[in-house]
C-alpha cells in the first residue's frame, strides 16, 4: 500500500529539514501522491500534525475528495485542528490506542 506521511505543519509548500528534525507539509506533493494512484487504489496517508494554514489545508481535504483513489487516514500521533479536517475527508480513519483527534469546538 502506498503510504503518504503528513507528519508536521500545514503549509503552502512542502519543507524537511534534516538539521532540525522537522517537516512542513503543502498541497502540492499530496495533490502528486494522489494523481499517482489508480482508481479504487486502497493508499495511506499517515498523520502525526498539530495542524496548520487553513486554505492550503481545505486544498488538501478537497483533494482527497476528489481523488479516484480509495483514501485512509492513519493517525499515528495527533491529528489536530486543520489536520482533523484533512482526516476527515478520508475514506476510512483508523487511529492508534495512543493517539488523539482535536476538532475546534
Amino acid at each position: 500500500m502506498k503510504v503518504y506521511q503528513l507528519v508536521g505543519e500545514i503549509a503552502d509548500f512542502d519543507y524537511v529539514s534534516e538539521t532540525f528534525g522537522f517537516r512542513i507539509c503543502g498541497p502540492a506533493s499530496l495533490k502528486k501522491f494522489l494523481a499517482d494512484c489508480a482508481e479504487g487504489e486502497k493508499v495511506e496517508i499517515e498523520i502525526n500534525s498539530p495542524g496548520g494554514l487553513c486554505v492550503p489545508g481545505m486544498e488538501m481535504a478537497n483533494a482527497i475528495k476528489n481523488s479516484k483513489a480509495h483514501v485512509i487516514a492513519h493517525v499515528t500521533g495527533m491529528a489536530a485542528s486543520m489536520a482533523s479536517v484533512i482526516a476527515c475527508a478520508c475514506d476510512e480513519i483508523k487511529m492508534e490506542e495512543a493517539s488523539f483527534m482535536m476538532i475546534h469546538d
